[in-house]
């Protein structure tokens, strides 16, 4: 399928649906032929990395954010200790047994190539595309949908309302969004192919609309022991990976922190922590315990905080991962420490390896793509060295 048909079909997809989700925006699941789920999340502004797994054992943690560690430590009775002097951030308690049953795990001090302009337009390109150049326009996921081992579909599915940059490339992508609230009837679509029937690429991307009407009709958002139903998005992610989606990518907004932190960071590791509770629940044991979940950002935050009680773009950040098929329950990288030597240009957490690597690892043992292929083709020029044992 050219680029040109898949913008049309985009285009009528996002035609026939409503505005999306305002906190999680809508993901892209994929159909690979293997038993395996894999689930990326793209936290975009920037997660604050320093937050998420706190260093409290460390005195220049509490020197460097006199006010943003004191909120922290007024919750310590709701915090989890996650030994080495780290800490869980208060706010995802609700993740906490997540991490005692090996089923939470953090990646410390990584990062994408991207250095120094802090921008978060080509930071988000340069981690969606894989590579240290923000003008290269195919994904890295796209990339490894081509280099499925024999046998497994590359078919995939975007709902974001426009092509994403980590599914853009050769792989064959529909597009859909989950947040309908209302489909337009049978009578509705006769009409329209009547009007288009002359245009063939139009009638096309119709028909393919159609058929993800089908494929894929608004569901019931889950609630989990009463609270806050999960967005469309997240449901459209259970019911799919119940079924045979085998790869799914969606975009968590809200992590520029600039200022008051406080309050904004409580509210998204809050939502953290609840979607990874409710998608364990929503797929089920038999699902989750071949499933990986993994949680990128564009960049971490500065070491310091600023006048604003917040802080700003820094580089050294953290990955999250969760799932049934994690050796959960540690801390995965090296720590570079918070003194002023080991800081990176005097202001940022010092990145110790590369974000890539360990996706590329999850990629080769829990998707079976081969190595050499990741090297070369998923992410060019990024050798994997010795596997972290991240599957259980």
């Amino acid at each position: 399928m050219t680029d040109s048909s898949l913008n049309r079909r985009n285009f009528l997809a996002g035609a026939c649906s409503v505005a999306a989700a305002p906190f999680i925006s809508p993901p892209v699941l994929a159909r690979p032929d293997i038993n395996n789920r894999l689930v990326v999340v793209v936290l975009r502004g920037g997660m604050d990395s320093l937050a998420a797994v706190q260093p409290r054992g460390d005195p220049l943690f509490a020197k460097y954010r006199p006010r943003l560690a004191a909120a922290d430590a007024r919750h310590t009775h709701r915090s989890l200790d996650l030994g080495g002097g780290f800490a869980l951030n208060p706010a995802m308690q609700a993740a906490a047994d997540l991490w005692r049953s090996d089923e939470l795990a953090f990646v410390q001090a990584v990062s994408t190539p991207y250095r120094d302009r802090r921008s978060h337009f080509e930071g988000q390109d340069i981690l969606e595309n894989g590579t240290g150049n923000a003008s290269r326009r195919s994904g890295w996921l796209n990339r490894a949908l081509t280099e499925l081992p024999r046998g497994a579909s590359s078919s995939a599915l975007e709902t974001s309302g426009f092509p994403s940059l980590t599914l853009r490339g050769r792989a064959d992508i529909d597009h859909w969004r989950p947040d309908i609230r209302r489909m337009p009837g049978p009578h509705t679509y006769a009409r329209l192919m009547a009007l288009y029937r002359d245009d063939p690429a139009f009638a096309e991307a119709l028909t393919s609309a159609t058929a993800l009407d089908k494929r894929y009709p608004p569901g019931r958002p889950p609630s989990r022991g009463g609270k806050k139903p999960a967005s469309a998005t997240l449901d459209l992610i259970i019911r799919s990976l119940r079924g045979d989606v085998r790869v799914a990518l969606m975009s968590f907004g809200g992590w520029d922190s600039h200022a008051q932190q406080i309050t904004k960071a409580k509210a998204s590791f809050e939502r953290l922590a609840e979607m990874i509770v409710t998608l364990k629940a929503g797929v089920g044991p038999a699902v989750w315990d071949k499933t990986i979940v993994v949680f990128v950002t564009e960049f971490g935050r500065t070491v310091r905080e600023n006048g604003s009680v917040g802080t700003d773009h820094g580089t050294g950040g953290a990955m999250l991962l969760a799932g049934g098929a994690l050796r959960g329950g540690r801390l995965y990288g090296k720590w570079p420490g918070l003194g002023e030597s080991d800081l990176l240009a005097g202001r940022d957490l010092c990145p110790t390896d590369d974000l890539r690597r360990y996706l590329g690892w999850v990629l080769r043992d829990h998707l079976e793509i081969p190595a050499k292929a990741i090297e070369d083709t998923v992410f060019p020029g990024v050798l994997l060295g010795a596997s972290p044992r991240l599957l259980g």
